[in-house]
């Protein structure tokens, strides 16, 4: 009996694509409240008769095969009519049948062998909900996949082998491998020894790799100063690395790989955070991974149950070792510099499912609110080992506002989604796990930049803050929330996009899947499916019930039914944003010609200011040019004064020592006729000679008589009373032709003496 009950169940579930909800939906609403008819309470009338059996269903798979390794490249291939009572090497057996030639080609490309069984052995499928289970002698019907299957396959290479050296050893390869040492403060007394510096770096050396874990274990506890089973091992790594495989073998005290096994590269340096589980303490934090919901926030330290992958020898399956069940029951969160009450995480004594995600005495204080909402949400939900976080913004509603719709330039601005939490709602605990803590919403949140802004609204004083935030900005938001009336549409998660000015909302997602928009949207007319529809199952499942009163009424949304299924759900957000994207690209332009213009007058004024600077330097270099020329006046004219001064000076000094000129007749003396030079005709002095004084010139002559006892230097003085400076002009005889004036040692000798007795004509040359 009881398996007969067992296979009816699940005969059922087969026809809902075992989404137990939907079946349960569809056997407990009974017909519309449109089909509403009186039935007689003692009719004998058999109930309505259970959807149709399908003992053998046929499944479809569309299996887009990678080409490289990268993953970027790929062949589209497709399997009909697969019945489901075959294996998964059967799937691998028509797959290679259908395709040989191509899948000949691609293992000759990788260097493979092209037979059937080597591709078959190294084909491997991504894409189902359980891969854990598959292998090629699993059935089909075991994985419990739809009608229609979505697959990706590739050919997993063989891992290479060292080369051996020239004398045939095999080298070992070195690791740079650096340890951090935590403490961890319990009592007030630190657990690691302060001799090590605090958080100094330590480097471990001789790792190479065919040390083992435990070695290195050892080898991290020798420097902690603490037992190998206290290790608590963390390192920064990607997502599904070899790194963060190493951390969770670390962290398990069983596993003793070699480093080997892990596939680290000898020129990088590798940093674990090595800390110790404090003691007596009733969580087991492992550090395996650190998590930051949003850019600023403080980190969470989160501890899962460890998923131990193996390596066969030759690299080519994976095998999945769990880990007693009763080692921890829920991943332990730990806020690092907090001790407020309202944000301490559960731990083994206390069931996340009895904590409130946002307490009362932390409504007021959004930020504290978020933080719990988060550490408790993710101790609630994604506590399975493929859970994905879910992209958190923990900042206040007017924060996260202007971070998305209240961006001012259009091509920034993005969607702002807001999640709302109602801890009494049925659909809470499916909705968080399926849709939020799924791969395809991590995926798609990462891949749009967005983030998901959630709140509690269990509390009123939490619907009542929600209200007051959401009031002064999005009243349309604020108006759907309060028609919602009624658990069963909770929770909800609600994109807001803000076109042409307004804040429009692109949709609401109930609890049970439902996509509905407001009809005065702009997004409501691309509402007309539903998101569980699928044409392709049909004809095996039946269409889900509305089991939910939506708003006050049809009129005022347009709904499409609906079923929990992440990527359905997300491939509706997505037509959404891309619809959003489609309404944004007017103002994406209007904006680029705005600052086109802008630019273009910014450009104008930057021209003009050149402008006017080339003309403020042209002036400046003139006003400098004549400044410079007046300088350059000033100083010849200084010069030319300070000349004048000397040569009066000198003048003046010349007409004191010049001796007096004798009568004309007088015997002995020595009558000196001047020629003039004929490019100074006239002494450059005669001017400041006073009119008694100054001497008579006559043809290009000036006579002047001296005594014959006057000496060469009385005629010189001479020279310089009538400016002709024995520096710059010279005094010649007529014959023989000599410079009186080129010797100081005759300045004493006498008319006599020079025969200048009784006349003589000397010319006056500039030198």
């Amino acid at each position: 009996m009881f398996k007969i009950q067992r296979d009816l169940a699940e005969d059922i579930l087969q026809q809902f694509n075992f989404d137990i909800e939907a079946a349960a939906n569809f056997f407990l609403s009974g017909p519309s409240n449109e089909d509403v008819e009186m039935i007689d309470v003692s009719s004998n009338e058999p109930p309505p008769p259970l959807p149709p059996k399908s003992h053998k269903r046929r499944l479809s798979f569309y299996i887009n095969f990678h080409t490289d390794e990268d993953k970027l490249n790929m062949l589209n291939f497709h399997l009909d009519d697969v019945p489901e009572n075959r294996t998964v090497g059967d799937l691998k057996d028509l797959l290679i049948n259908k395709y040989r030639d191509e899948l000949a080609s691609l293992a000759a490309k990788m260097g493979m062998c092209t037979e059937v069984d080597s591709m078959k052995k190294f084909m491997r499928f991504e894409g189902m909900q359980n891969p854990s289970g598959l292998n090629d002698s699993a059935t089909l019907k075991s994985l419990h996949l739809p009608i229609n299957n979505t697959w990706a396959s590739y050919f997993k290479k063989r891992t290479r082998l060292r080369r051996p050296s020239s004398d045939g050893s095999i080298k070992s390869m070195s690791y740079n491998i650096k340890i951090r040492l935590i403490s961890n403060h319990s009592n007030g007394e630190s657990n690691f020894h302060h001799s090590k510096g605090g958080n100094k770096l330590i480097p471990l050396l001789g790792i190479t790799d065919v040390t083992s874990l435990a070695e290195l274990r050892r080898m991290a506890a020798q420097e902690a100063k603490v037992s190998v089973s206290s290790l608590r091992w963390s390192a920064k790594s990607p997502k599904n690395s070899n790194l963060e495989r190493l951390v969770v073998d670390l962290n398990h005290i069983t596993m003793d790989n070699t480093l080997l096994h892990y596939k680290l590269k000898s020129d990088q340096v590798y940093i674990f955070d090595v800390s110790t589980i404090p003691l007596p303490s009733t969580s087991k934090p492992s550090g395996s991974q650190i998590f930051s919901s949003h850019k600023g926030s403080r980190p969470y330290r989160l501890t899962k149950r460890p998923v131990v992958i193996d390596d066969d020898d030759d690299g080519d399956t994976l095998d999945q070792q769990e880990i007693d069940d009763d080692e921890e029951d829920y991943p332990v969160y730990e806020i690092s510099d907090d001790e407020e009450p309202g944000l301490r995480a559960a731990t083994e004594s206390t069931n996340p499912q009895n904590l409130p995600l946002i307490p009362a005495n932390l409504i007021t204080n959004p930020v504290k609110a978020l933080e719990n909402f988060f550490v408790v949400f993710i101790q609630r939900y994604c506590n399975e080992a493929d859970s994905s976080l879910p992209s958190f913004c923990l900042q206040t509603f007017s924060e996260a506002f202007a971070q998305s719709v209240g961006i001012q330039k259009a091509y920034e601005r993005k969607p702002m989604l807001i999640y709302l939490h109602h801890d009494r709602s049925i659909a809470s605990n499916i909705f968080c796990t399926k849709i939020l803590c799924s791969d395809s919403m991590s995926a798609f949140l990462e891949e749009n930049n967005l983030q998901i802004w959630p709140w509690d609204v269990t509390l009123e004083s939490g619907r009542e803050a929600l209200l007051s935030w959401l009031e002064p900005r999005l009243s349309n938001v604020a108006s759907e929330i309060e028609h919602m009336e009624g658990l069963e549409n909770y929770p909800l998660l609600i994109m807001i996009c803000k076109v042409a000015g307004a804040y429009e909302i692109a949709a609401i997602l109930t609890g049970h899947g439902i996509f509905h928009i407001p009809i005065s949207s702009v997004f409501a007319d691309t509402s007309s499916h539903g998101i569980g529809d699928n044409d392709d199952d049909n004809d095996s499942f039946p269409p889900l019930l509305e089991t939910s009163n939506i708003g006050a009424s049809s009129s005022r949304n347009r709904r499409s039914r609906g079923g929990l299924n992440a990527q359905i759900v997300v491939s509706q957000l997505r037509e959404k944003l891309q619809l959003y994207s489609h309404l944004l690209a007017p103002e994406i332009l209007a904006d680029s010609e705005r600052l086109a213009r802008e630019n273009m007058r910014e450009e104008q004024d930057r021209a003009y200011k050149e402008s006017l600077r080339q003309d403020r330097l042209k002036k400046e270099a003139k006003e400098k040019e004549l400044a410079e020329l007046a300088a350059k006046e000033a100083e010849a004219q200084r010069i030319a004064e300070e000349i004048e001064r000397t040569a009066l000076e000198k003048q003046k000094l010349a007409a004191k020592s010049l001796p007096k000129e004798p009568s004309q007749g007088t015997p002995g003396i020595a009558t000196l006729r001047f020629r003039l030079p004929q490019t100074n005709p006239q002494p450059p002095a005669l001017d400041r000679i006073p009119e008694e004084s100054r001497p008579q010139i006559a043809n290009g002559f000036i006579v002047r008589r001296f005594n014959g006892t006057d000496t060469l230097k009385d005629v010189k003085n001479f020279m310089e009373f009538l400016g002709y400076g024995v520096l710059d002009f010279k005094l010649l005889r007529t014959y023989p032709r000599v410079d009186l004036t080129s010797n100081d040692e005759s300045d004493n000798t006498s008319m006599v003496d020079l025969k200048l007795v009784p006349q003589e004509t000397l010319n006056l040359e500039k030198r």
